[in-house]
């Protein structure tokens, strides 16, 4: 939701909150839950980690997904950093390997594996980190709906790029 739209909103909820009050002298409280794509997506963020992957490995281009089991280490180093950055979105663990096809158990040890290269300072751990984040970062997002009458291609500041900065500024 853009900030003007949340602004108008926020008016008409405050107006009819008002207009009850007058009529009825009850006082309303309204509760909006946060919507789910405030929080970038599991589907988004593979797309994330999978062109980070075709970039540092275009030879492995052919693995289309992160639900795969293979044993190349590059590939299990990514999914094991998706683990670990979608726990840190906000993500828990079941659903996480629901997403991937694997049990939380895996999750866990994931985010255990990229925490001990993290700590240790792991080259190839650190490398894997920095390339999904870079490419995060990079990541535009939403086409807009009227293509042709849009010619800006810079993203909108908005709660989803502020979580990647703050996971940003945890890890460095």
């Amino acid at each position: 939701m853009i900030d003007n739209q949340l602004v108008e909103q926020k008016n008409l909820i405050k107006d009819f909150k008002s207009k009850f009050y007058a009529d009825y002298e009850i006082n309303l409280h309204v509760f909006i839950p946060p919507k789910e794509d405030d929080k970038i997506t599991l589907n988004i963020l593979e797309i994330v980690t999978l062109a980070a992957f075709y970039r540092d490995f275009p030879e492995l281009s052919y693995i289309e997904s992160l639900h795969n089991r293979l044993r190349k280490k590059e590939y299990i180093t990514y999914v094991q950093a998706f683990s670990y950055l979608a726990y840190k979105l906000g993500y828990n663990k079941n659903r996480i390997g629901r997403y991937l096809n694997r049990t939380h158990a895996t999750v866990i040890n994931s985010c255990r594996r990229v925490e001990d290269g993290m700590d240790t300072k792991d080259k190839f751990t650190l490398s894997v980190y920095n390339s999904i984040i870079k490419e995060l970062e990079n990541y535009v997002g939403n086409l807009p709906k009227n293509i042709k009458g849009k010619n800006d291609s810079k993203p909108i500041s908005n709660s989803i790029w502020d979580q990647a900065r703050r996971l940003l500024a945890i890890h460095n």
